[in-house]
């Protein structure tokens, strides 16, 4: 079979797209939004994307604040910062900046995500939220431009950051959609049968050329670095985004879109 090549999504430039839009409707709301970090001065990455959401909130006109502390911290104190600036009325939303698996332990991570109030979870993470979560509202309008009707989807990864609301919505639209975890057995068996295939595990690489079907639609949503091995599988895929440059810009934006949403 001749092999193809795909359409490489460019993130950074939808992105800059809705931002201008975003300015603009910030502009006409006449009111002003502020948005606070929580992040972990431990975590080198979570610092930097912290920089990368200040800059763009910035550009589009929304107030930014960084609020640091430390993975030695005590619960009770940090749940105590969270709910001050979730009562601040100055604040329109909040988000808390996830530390990799290997530095934070989950049960800890689902303690402070509980204490966010909704109606200023801006990265739509707690139990309760108004608003989809950031990096899947980025996924879903990505997937605006692709074909869906008749597809099916495979989800890899199944937290509650990506994985499994994403499948909820894709559902909710009516598509066939199979979530599975990244231990799934004979995996690359599952993965083979999607149309549209979203990675989001954490596992560099994990998603080989021989895992895809021919023309399928691949998101990586691995972050830092890919899920999905790009140099290899964008010969076999029609779609697929990159990383970084991909879901990661769309990611920030969406956040940005969230605060919109949670101060009108």
């Amino acid at each position: 079979m001749v092999s193809m090549s795909a359409v490489v999504f460019d993130g950074k430039q939808l992105a800059r797209e809705r931002e201008e839009l975003l300015r603009q409707r910030i502009l006409n709301l006449g009111k002003q939004l502020k948005l606070v970090s929580v992040y972990f001065n431990e975590d080198k990455t979570g610092q930097l994307y912290t920089r990368l959401k200040g800059e763009a909130a910035q550009r589009v006109g929304i107030g930014f604040e960084k609020v640091e502390c430390a993975f030695d911290d005590d619960m009770e104190l940090l749940k105590k910062r969270i709910k001050e600036v979730c009562e601040r009325t100055d604040v329109t939303g909040m988000l808390i900046q996830k530390p990799p698996k290997k530095m934070y332990h989950q049960e800890l991570w689902e303690q402070l995500v509980v204490a966010i109030d909704p109606d200023k979870d801006a990265d739509g993470l707690s139990p309760e939220r108004k608003v989809l979560p950031a990096t899947v509202k980025a996924v879903m309008t990505i997937l605006q431009g692709v074909p869906l009707r008749g597809k099916r989807v495979v989800v890899v990864g199944r937290s509650e950051i990506v994985g499994s609301p994403l499948a909820r919505e894709l559902v909710k639209m009516g598509m066939e959609v199979q979530n599975v975890g990244s231990g799934e057995v004979d995996l690359g068996a599952v993965t083979k049968q999607a149309d549209i295939l979203v990675s989001a595990t954490g596992r560099e690489k994990l998603i080989t050329a021989d895992m895809v079907k021919e023309g399928a639609v691949v998101i990586d949503v691995g972050e830092p670095k890919p899920d999905v091995d790009f140099e290899l599988v964008k010969e076999k895929a029609s779609f697929i985004t990159p990383v970084p440059g991909g879901v990661g810009p769309m990611t920030v934006v969406s956040l940005l879109e969230n605060v919109v949403e949670l101060g009108q």
